[in-house]
């Protein structure tokens, strides 16, 4: 999970190589990508909104999805609450295995 946050901050870039040649969708992942819920990206969570909404839920809550949090992070979520959340400003990678009363981090520079 943690090299997949990397590769995200790198623009799916790999030892100079790029991966993926869908430069949209590289840019789509960074950006919202729809007015219902302006901090989803594709396929992502934006932190830098004025708006967002939690998954599930139909109400829209003012303010940053993580108000401590930089503004430029975005994160991924997965089944079980884990996470992958990514701050390009910090080169920085965090990611988290949620599940039933236990929670472990990574946290990985670059």
């Amino acid at each position: 999970m943690a090299r997949f946050g990397l590769l995200m901050l790198k623009d799916f870039i790999w030892v100079g190589q790029s991966i993926l040649s869908d430069t949209i969708f590289i840019k789509q992942v960074k950006q919202s990508s729809q007015t219902i819920n302006p901090a989803y990206g594709y396929l992502t969570s934006l932190n830098g909104e004025l708006n967002h909404m939690q998954a599930g839920l139909s109400i829209s809550f003012s303010g940053a999805i993580i108000s401590a949090a930089p503004s430029d992070l975005y994160r991924a979520a997965g089944k079980n609450d884990q996470r992958i959340y990514m701050v390009p400003s910090l080169y920085m990678a965090v990611v988290s295995q949620g599940g039933r009363g236990f929670i472990s981090f990574s946290i990985i520079y670059f």
